[in-house]
């Protein structure tokens, strides 16, 4: 896994058989917007082999992740999008991997993250081996 946030997306993830480029975002409400930094740098990746997505996450107290993926001239910059909307393009193999491991990370960094903030975090992804920042 790699931390990209600097080249115009947040994550690069190398799964058992493909590439993956996450746009990550935390929603307000039920909608969503994205930069057009955040779709050039997924059109980037796809054209190194990537497959993009967008990964949202919903402002409720019970609301899973989406892993939508995104298609070059499908999603455009500076618009707002619902979270519906987006379940259109979604990954269902992908959100139920992190659907299977999230609830736990979160339980078992919460702490962390409310002492430490992101600095915190951020040492904890250094601490694994597969992590690096590009």
């Amino acid at each position: 896994m790699s931390e990209r946030s600097i080249q115009g997306i947040d994550l690069e993830v190398v799964l058992t058989d493909v590439k993956v480029a996450l746009e990550v975002k935390t929603a307000q409400s039920d909608k969503v917007r994205f930069g057009k930094k955040d779709i050039d740098g997924l059109d980037a990746r796809r054209a190194e082999g990537f497959t993009p997505y967008f990964a949202v996450l919903g402002p409720g107290l019970l609301d899973e992740w989406v892993f939508a993926q995104c298609f070059s001239a499908e999603i455009q910059a500076q618009r707002d999008y619902s979270i519906f909307q987006l379940r259109a393009y979604r990954d269902t193999a992908l959100e139920a991997t992190v659907s299977a491991t999230f609830p736990a990370a979160v339980s078992k960094y919460s702490v962390v993250a409310a002492q430490g903030g992101q600095v915190a975090l951020n040492q904890v992804l250094h601490d694994y081996a597969c992590f690096s920042v590009a």
